[in-house]
């Protein structure tokens, strides 16, 4: 029996279960950070040095990682129809639901909080920010809007307050967060510093168009070409995110021929 888990086996467990070649990215931080940018109102109730880990999946999930799975969940002469009826939340949220089983029987011996991306609490606010995760851990860049940012919102602008957007330093809006591990009983030490991404957005300009793409046209997915990601979603991807979740089975069915 092994002794207790340090940042650094618990990484390289972390690594084993999702890999960067699989199309995954993880980020740790102090739980302290995180509930310095997240508030009151999302405190989570650990000690400040507890050690926490964003997962997120990049661009190359999608059709590697996610298509090898669900491909190989169909039965023998089962069709796509009778496939889809085993996943009535939908196969991506099945997808991470048996990874993070898979997690929690790996760390079995040590206390583990593990919180997917769609988990609320009962007041229907989510269990952990993830934006917020994704900031204080060097995964991805917050911009603010620039009113906010450089305090000159007027009345009319905060009668129609805006959100900010988290880009990724390489891909861009082509991403998604997918769940926060906390780890109480694993603590960093005082020297660990979380990451800074680098803030490609780099004039008031650049960061306004950003803004105003997110917040006015996010059905387009304009905005997440902002900072010139250098690898996107795919068109099949794009799609299949843009539809419908209950309309998402016929645009992969040709996976199934």
């Amino acid at each position: 029996m092994g002794g207790p888990e340090t940042p650094m086996s618990v990484m390289n467990k972390l690594h084993e279960l999702f890999p960067d070649r699989e199309g995954f990215e993880l980020h740790q931080f102090k739980i302290g950070s995180y509930n310095v940018v997240a508030g009151p109102c999302f405190e989570l109730k650990y000690s400040d040095d507890a050690m926490g880990v964003v997962l997120l999946n990049t661009p190359s999930f999608f059709e590697t990682t996610f298509k090898k799975w669900i491909q190989a969940k169909q039965k023998p002469e089962e069709s796509v129809d009778e496939l889809a009826k085993r996943f009535p939340s939908g196969p991506i949220s099945a997808y991470f639901k048996e990874k993070f089983d898979q997690l929690k029987e790996v760390f079995d011996n040590s206390e583990l909080v593990v919180t997917h991306d769609f988990d609320l609490l009962p007041n229907r606010r989510p269990k952990i920010l993830m934006r917020a995760c994704g900031q204080v851990a060097g995964a991805t860049f917050f911009y603010h809007p620039p009113e906010e940012a450089i305090g000159t919102a007027g009345t009319a602008l905060l009668a129609k307050k805006r959100s900010g957007v988290a880009l990724h330093p390489k891909y861009g809006g082509y991403f998604a967060y997918r769940g926060v591990f906390v780890f109480p009983n694993v603590r960093l030490p005082s020297t660990f510093k979380e990451k800074r991404a680098a803030m490609l957005l780099d004039t008031v300009e650049k960061q306004e168009e950003a803004i105003a793409l997110y917040n006015h046209h996010w059905w387009d997915g304009k905005y997440r070409d902002c900072g010139n990601p250098v690898e996107k979603y795919s068109d099949l991807q794009l799609k299949y995110f843009s539809t419908l979740p209950e309309q998402r089975w016929p645009i992969i069915a040709h996976w199934f021929q």
